[in-house]
């Protein structure tokens, strides 16, 4: 099994989530205790990408893989360490976590440009690879507790997701993407701009891109059903669209200051997990679906807590959707 392909189905790009996608527990306030079943999920998920880091190692010795091959395998560890100490407030792992992620991402993004040099490579890949490097460089600032820098880096967080966007929104002109694939552009780009509004005490800014948001997400939720119908789209698929379509939703509850709203949605979300892990059956992908559903589904009910019981939203949901 190709890892590094297959987490990225949990992700908007080809992804995320990646995915392993979606990185948890980031919080400017502080959060209620994890959970013992949300730490010991995010273990196994560790656990399971050590296993994978092995093989792709074994693979590189044997010359039957490459150096990039084993970074994207590097990436998922280090970000799943990254989740772990932070619940487990380890915070010189989580700097530790943080400074592997920027040597790791400043690797890849040496190896596009390298690629431009030699006159190969995709534009997209080398903004993806600029944005995600930006992304680790505000985590990283972020864990040092430097303010003044983690907002300089994203800010180029969200240049970067724009100059995607706008790089698909011509690639769609061309008809070389999907309508689908440009709408989960915009997506991850509102996701974006709103932790950086956010960062900035000026939520109310962006509420207007995150309805609108939240109504392409559901567009391509009711696409996904009828495609799963076709037989062209499995059940990771339609969980995926449904989880994005709730984030939204819960963002934009969040920011009408909707209670009753956000306590739904998140019941609603569990519900998504809970009914999404009997499905998985003799899924091909099975064992890395359900390790990270049942990651999913204890992180929620531990946010959930933290919810009712503090009365606001965790800032890890405003960054779970981007991709560092």
């Amino acid at each position: 099994m190709n890892f590094s392909r297959s987490i990225r189905r949990f992700k908007w790009i080809g992804s995320v989530v990646a995915a392993v996608s979606c990185l948890s527990a980031l919080a400017e306030e502080p959060e209620a205790e994890p959970s013992a079943a949300y730490v010991a999920k995010m273990q196994a998920v560790v656990d399971f990408l050590q296993t994978e880091l092995k093989t792709a190692t074994d693979l590189l010795e044997r010359q039957s893989s490459s150096e990039a091959e084993v970074d994207l395998a590097r990436v998922d560890l280090a970000k799943a360490r990254h989740n772990l100490a932070f619940a487990e407030n380890n915070q010189a792992e989580v700097v530790r976590q943080c400074l592997l992620l920027v040597e790791i991402r400043s690797r890849q993004l040496q190896r596009h440009e390298k690629m431009a040099e030699l006159g190969f490579g995709s534009k997209l890949k080398r903004i993806m690879a600029m944005r995600r490097l930006a992304g680790s460089r505000y985590l990283l600032a972020r864990a040092q507790e430097n303010p003044a820098d983690a907002l300089g880096q994203l800010e180029r967080v969200v240049q970067l997701y724009n100059e995607e966007l706008s790089y698909l929104t011509k690639q769609r002109k061309d008809g070389a993407v999907s309508t689908m694939e440009l709408n989960r552009a915009r997506h991850r780009t509102t996701v974006a701009e709103h932790h950086l509004a956010h960062s900035k005490e000026d939520s109310q800014s962006i509420l207007p891109q995150l309805r609108q948001s939240a109504v392409l997400c559901q567009q391509e939720l009711d696409q996904i059903k009828r495609l799963r119908q076709l037989g062209y789209a499995d059940v990771l698929d339609e969980y995926n669209a449904h989880r994005h379509l709730l984030h939204a939703k819960l963002l934009v509850a969040d920011i009408e200051n909707e209670p009753t709203a956000m306590q739904h949605q998140f019941d609603e979300l569990i519900r998504l997990h809970e009914q999404t892990l009997p499905k998985l059956g003799s899924y091909r992908k099975g064992k890395l679906a359900r390790l990270f559903i049942e990651q999913e589904l204890a992180r929620d009910q531990t946010r959930k807590a933290q919810f009712l019981r503090d009365g606001y939203l965790a800032d890890e949901l405003c960054i779970a959707a981007m991709d560092f």
